[in-house]
């Protein structure tokens, strides 16, 4: 099973996730955080409940463990789509200056 949000797509089976033609790799935590974030789409919801899904405890509801992990999923993202553009780009360039010669 594929879950899809936009360009973005998580693929329950193989645990692959990626942006467009961008693929990266999430820890587990990261993966059932983003997978359970899909899965709900819509309504809010509270830290209590990711922490009793994701992590199958009962935390502190003060901690900071889910806004580390949103930030690093974030960061994984946006950095895994900057690497690919400057690939693209590199490439491209590439190609131009062969043409010019």
């Amino acid at each position: 099973m594929v879950l899809t949000l936009g360009d973005l797509k998580l693929d329950l089976m193989t645990r692959a996730v990626g942006r467009g033609e961008v693929h990266f790799e999430l820890q587990p935590r990261e993966f059932g955080l983003l997978e359970y974030l899909m899965l709900h789409v819509g309504p809010v919801v509270a830290r209590t409940v990711l922490l009793e899904h994701v992590w199958d405890n009962h935390f502190d509801p003060q901690t900071n463990a889910i806004d580390v992990h949103l930030s690093s999923i974030t960061c994984i993202c946006w950095t895994a789509l900057a690497n690919a553009r400057a690939q693209f780009k590199r490439s491209e360039m590439s190609k131009r200056v062969r043409a010019r010669f």
